[in-house]
């Protein structure tokens, strides 16, 4: 399995700098990475569909 740090690293070298997602047990280590990261921006939402629309506007 592919490391949070290895992926948000790799992510950031391509230019990806926010991230949308919704809580999830399996991402934890992922989205903790991002929030702690002050160069990166995680934008919790409610569902699947508003992270989306977050993430596209």
């Amino acid at each position: 399995m592919i490391q949070a740090e290895e992926f948000v690293e790799a992510a950031r070298n391509l230019g990806f700098e926010w991230y949308a997602g919704v809580p999830c047990s399996f991402l934890t280590p992922f989205i903790n990475y991002v929030i702690n990261d002050v160069k990166l921006t995680y934008i919790s939402s409610a569902n699947e569909g508003d992270a989306l629309a977050t993430a596209h506007g």
